[in-house]
């Protein structure tokens, strides 16, 4: 069996599935959203940057943010279930294996802590003098950070352990954390020169730990699968993936959300949509994570008409990733016995849809209140609630009719 016949296939398989789902993901209309995204992004990142007060921590700031980039090593090995049975007898021979995947992360990786560095460059100019030579220094020590997190985070999957592996990575983020504040502050070479010492006791501590152990191929498999379906995620945005699979979480601190749906026939879905919305994948988390994100620009936008624009594009963005939430249930046959019209599952899909637009609303325009003030919230959360509401009813509404 050669092994490296193995790695190409696979490899050259995720290439083709890639490009496949890229070709309909990166279409005009998508690129005219970015496009004015990213313009108006830099504008308004340009004139923040140019108010910030000379005490500003910027190290902090930017060593959060890289620091958050630099840990998150993700290990892809593109391995599927029934190698646990193909080629688990043979992993005493996949060691070159993981390394070409190791490898392969790493570049990967290396992309990204480029373009989060370009972008966080303008930060860091503002408040120190660098040369290019002194930037490719910089991004070269958190190559080597990089490829630090990246040996940690594979000598875990030699160990058995969701908790430990979750600890791991909290005191790595630490640890990268206060290395890279500690380097874009300009601190005394000593204190680095003590977190360098600690770093490769770290690693050769985890070496001798797990020197002699077998790879752990559930873990490493759960993880290759949860990295293909954030992927398959968004591009079911924008074409269907039939073999997406979903994670259940059960979230019983939310229940009280569902409890006050009656419980009738003719709301079934909307409680089968709101249990979806609370327990299935990363709905939840993608709501959240996006409305943390606009509540952060509208408090460093210092333009006072500025949330009319944020808190519908963010509303925009939101409604479009769960919009792929109506075809969740699609493959599962139980659904077609349900004694109800194809039009109430759209009508209790689009109440569900309203009131989570209606919630960005309340919400943002509360900060607005403190932001900007009342005037400025209430014209923000008329405007708002009206585009939610030909959002919701007109465009998910004509998208759902196409797709049925």
């Amino acid at each position: 069996m050669d092994i490296n016949n193995i790695w190409s296939q696979r490899f050259s398989n995720y290439l083709k599935e890639l490009s496949r789902y890229m070709k309909y993901m990166f279409n005009d209309h998508l690129m005219i959203v970015v496009l004015i995204a990213v313009s108006a992004g830099a504008v308004y990142y340009n004139q923040w940057l140019s108010q910030l007060p000379e005490a500003f921590p910027y190290e902090w700031i930017m060593g959060i943010v890289l620091g958050i980039v630099i840990t998150a090593s993700s290990i892809r090995s593109f391995l599927k279930e029934p190698d646990l049975v193909f080629l688990l007898p043979v992993e005493h021979k996949m060691s070159e294996y993981f390394k070409k995947g190791i490898v392969y992360s790493f570049v990967i990786h290396s992309l990204t802590i480029l373009v989060t560095f370009i972008v966080l460059v303008p930060m860091l100019n503002q408040f120190t003098d660098n040369s290019l030579q002194k930037l490719l220094v910089l991004y070269f020590i958190m190559l080597v950070l990089k490829g630090w997190n990246l040996f940690l985070s594979w000598r875990m999957f030699h160990i058995f352990e969701q908790k430990s592996s979750w600890f791991d990575y909290l005191i790595r983020l630490a640890f990268t954390t206060v290395f890279l504040v500690l380097l874009l502050g300009g601190a005394p070479f000593i204190y680095m020169l003590i977190l360098l010492v600690i770093g490769v006791i770290w690693a050769a501590s985890y070496y001798t730990m797990t020197k002699g152990k077998s790879v752990k191929w559930e873990l490493l498999i759960d993880a290759e699968t949860k990295l293909m379906n954030r992927f398959y995620r968004l591009a079911n945005l924008f074409v269907d993936v039939p073999h997406l699979r979903s994670e259940v979480k059960p979230r019983r601190w939310l229940d009280w959300i569902s409890a006050s749906i009656p419980l009738k026939h003719d709301h079934v879905f909307d409680f089968l949509y709101i249990k979806t919305f609370i327990r299935t994948g990363e709905y939840l988390g993608l709501y959240i994570r996006l409305l943390i994100i606009s509540g952060f620009i509208l408090y460093g936008v210092h333009f006072e008409f500025a949330s009319l624009v944020i808190v519908p594009f963010f509303i925009y963005i939101s409604g479009l990733q769960l919009i792929t939430m109506y075809k969740q249930h699609d493959q599962k046959l139980w659904l077609d016995l349900y004694p109800t019209l194809r039009s109430t599952r759209e009508l209790a899909f689009q109440r569900m849809l309203f009131k989570l637009m209606i919630g960005y609303v309340v919400l943002l325009s509360l900060l607005v209140v403190f932001l900007k003030g009342p005037f400025v919230a209430a014209i923000c959360a008329i405007v708002s609630a009206l585009f939610s509401y030909v959002f919701v009813y007109k465009y998910v509404k004509a998208k759902l009719i196409k797709q049925a």
